[in-house]
């Protein structure tokens, strides 16, 4: 197989959460306080979601697909359920402007919502729904914790401006130099002086990529890496297997260059390596730089609304109690001890962190931040 350079797929999480849907005279999976997790909704989420690499097959019941994705529906129709009691159901025009966010911080990686949605197969309404549980998780906490403006503008300027510029790139907002880069990739140097030949007699380098690269996965592009090409940092390091030569080439040319055949020596995945030849055109070139604020403040919002909450003992215990205290009913036959199981778990923990928010004997833990994993 040929050895391929096609590392930069864009590979976005999204961070959301993904929300439980209802619907009326459709089969069940589970029950939260009477309310339906329907079958249709829980196989949807299951196709979607990823497998761990190198786990045993099968995986041990607590780390199967099925009983995570449960899990998380469970959770999100109790954050759904808490909302509405709480008065603060997310409306859709908060939904609105949390998408609009959300491209807005897609548009600085050179993706877009529209896209990525098309790939995933998902509608604007799924969307809507799989950010409902988080936007209500969020409401709750600022029924009772207050986060100002002020507060959220000096949580981006020191995590920005604050740093100095040869630490820019620690930064979880700053956006590397990238590349938009199309190649030509051969294994003999024949090959790839012919491709040279007929690019300087005038050939474009699209087709010239469809007739002599080898790289499968480029050549059908029209030798177009997809997305954009970041430069490595000490924090966001380059794709393993891919060349340094590669990026050297790559950030030493300017906008519109097409450079000379070279060659560069990729790691295979068997431990071997093997040498290619490569031409590369930088199509276009964004610089280094943070994302704009109006792109991740609802992020920064967020973060120190979670923080301030798991200060609150008021709050911690809303949340602690949510789970134990609910009436969940699992009627998956393989999943029903697992979760059992779960609940009891639960129930012992929420009566240790009573006694820790209390004063009383026998609890020792910190409780855990409202709306956190068990």
């Amino acid at each position: 197989m040929r050895a391929s350079l096609w590392r930069f797929a864009a590979a976005t999480v999204l961070g959301i959460s993904l929300a439980a849907s209802y619907g009326c005279g459709k089969r069940a999976v589970a029950t939260v306080n009477g309310e339906k997790i329907t079958q249709d909704a829980f196989y949807k989420r299951l196709q979607r979601q990823p497998v761990a690499p190198n786990v045993p097959f099968p995986p041990p019941i607590e780390t199967q697909a099925a009983t995570i994705v449960l899990d998380q529906m469970i959770r999100e129709a109790l954050f759904l359920q808490l909302a509405e009691k709480e008065g603060v159901m997310p409306d859709q025009a908060q939904i609105d402007e949390r998408k609009k966010e959300l491209n807005g911080a897609l548009n600085d990686r050179g993706q877009d919502l529209a896209t990525l949605l098309n790939r995933s197969g998902m509608s604007h309404k799924e969307l809507d729904e799989r950010l409902k549980p988080e936007l209500a998780q969020m409401n709750v906490l600022a029924k009772y914790v207050k986060v100002t403006d002020e507060e959220v503008r000096k949580a981006y300027d020191d995590a920005t401006k604050a740093l100095p510029a040869d630490q820019k790139y620690r930064s979880a907002f700053y956006l590397p130099e990238s590349a938009k880069v199309f190649i030509i990739q051969c294994a003999s140097r024949n090959k790839i002086m012919e491709a040279k030949k007929q690019l300087d007699q005038g050939m474009s380098f699209g087709v010239a990529a469809e007739k002599y690269s080898e790289d499968e996965n480029t050549n059908k592009n029209r030798g177009e890496i997809p997305g954009w090409v970041n430069k490595p940092d000490p924090v966001r390091p380059a794709p393993q297997g891919t060349p340094p030569e590669f990026f050297q080439k790559v950030f030493s040319m300017s906008k519109g260059q097409t450079s000379e055949p070279f060659r560069v020596r990729v790691p295979l995945p068997n431990g071997q390596v093997s040498e290619q030849w490569l031409i590369v055109r930088v199509e276009d070139k964004k610089p280094a730089r943070m994302q704009p604020f109006e792109h991740v403040k609802g992020v920064i919002r967020d973060r120190i609304l979670q923080q301030k909450a798991s200060q609150d003992q008021k709050l911690v215990k809303m949340f602690t109690d949510l789970r134990p205290d609910a009436k969940i009913e699992v009627l998956l036959p393989n999943y029903k001890e697992v979760f059992a199981r779960v609940q009891e778990n639960l129930q012992k923990q929420q009566t240790i962190t009573e006694k820790a928010i209390t004063g009383g004997s026998g609890g020792t833990a910190a409780p855990a931040a409202p709306g956190g994993g068990q």
